[in-house]
Parts: structure tokens; C-alpha cells; sequence
């Protein structure tokens, strides 16, 4: 059986859909990822994800991709 992290990374965000379609299908589409929460209102993301396929820094890196300024 798998063990699942949970990680929040503090960002940038603008109150925009665009953003949040952006957002959920570059981590979702990075293996390992089981499931995305953005919260607009407290700029985190969280991301529970398989430790053994996917390290934070992948999630980080993949942020940053979409110009996001990855605080966390």
C-alpha cells in the first residue's frame, strides 16, 4: 500500500478561473498526484500526492512553470 503526503504551498493567486483550470490539470497530469485543492482566499494549494512517484520539489518546479511564485 502507498502512503499519501499532503502538501500546501503558499502562491500568488489571482481570484480567476483560468488560473484555477491552469492549476488543477498541470498537477493532476504529474504522476503520483491523488488529489488538488486551490483556495483562492488563503493562496495555498494542497496537494496530496505519492511520495514514492512525485517529490514536493516536482510539484514546486511544476508551479513555477506556470509562473506562480511559489512561496513554500
Amino acid at each position: 500500500m502507498s502512503t499519501v503526503e499532503s502538501g500546501i504551498t503558499i502562491i500568488s493567486l489571482s481570484n480567476c478561473s483560468r488560473d484555477l483550470g491552469a492549476i488543477e490539470s498541470r498537477l493532476r497530469a504529474l504522476d503520483g498526484v491523488k488529489n488538488v485543492s486551490v483556495n483562492f482566499v488563503a493562496n495555498a494549494i494542497e496537494v496530496d500526492y505519492d511520495p514514492a512517484l512525485l517529490k514536493s520539489e516536482g510539484i514546486r518546479d511544476s508551479l513555477k512553470r506556470l509562473r506562480l511564485d511559489v512561496k513554500g
